[in-house]
């Protein structure tokens, strides 16, 4: 494993201010990884204006456990967040992490739409995480027009699904 210098770090800041010089953009991608990474991206979503939608594997609980989604579920909750939650999951109105009043869940059976890919869509960000065992890791994407495509998707589907009670 190569040993990174001073120079070399002098190299990357400058190839990184030339290259935001050349195009400005407010366009941003942010890259996170471990458990630690995931967490953070997930309480990125309590910066949502009023709502986000969920594109979900599997709940918070199972991913990252009890205590941190339980936390979680109370800052959504304390900021009158409403959430939607896309699954391929039948039985996930059983399961923990959907009994705020403003949480709304519905199945799509995966033979319509397979969801292979936590996806978090809030304000301007499609947030990606992979919570596999050896690769987990999540990328958040800053762009006006991708949230806004990726929102009319998920609102396509979500009408197509059937809503489960919680």
């Amino acid at each position: 494993r190569r040993r990174h210098t001073r120079s070399d770090w002098v190299t990357g800041v400058q190839t990184c201010l030339f290259r935001s010089i050349q195009s400005p953009s407010t366009s941003k991608v942010v890259e996170y990884r471990g458990i630690d990474g995931l967490k953070q991206m997930n309480f990125n979503l309590s910066k949502a204006n009023k709502e986000f939608r969920v594109f979900e594997l599997a709940s918070l609980h199972k991913h990252i456990g009890n205590h941190f989604a339980d936390k979680m579920s109370e800052v959504f909750t304390q900021k009158g967040l409403t959430t939607y939650d896309l699954t391929n999951n039948p039985d996930r109105d059983k399961e923990p992490g959907v009994s705020s009043p403003l949480n709304y869940v519905a199945y799509i059976d995966q033979k319509l739409f397979k969801i292979e890919f936590e996806t978090y869509i809030y304000n301007n960000c499609v947030a990606l995480l992979s919570y596999d065992r050896d690769d987990i890791f999540g990328v958040e994407i800053y762009n006006d027009k991708l949230a806004r495509q990726q929102t009319q998707l998920f609102d396509l589907l979500w009408k197509q699904a059937k809503p489960l009670k919680v």
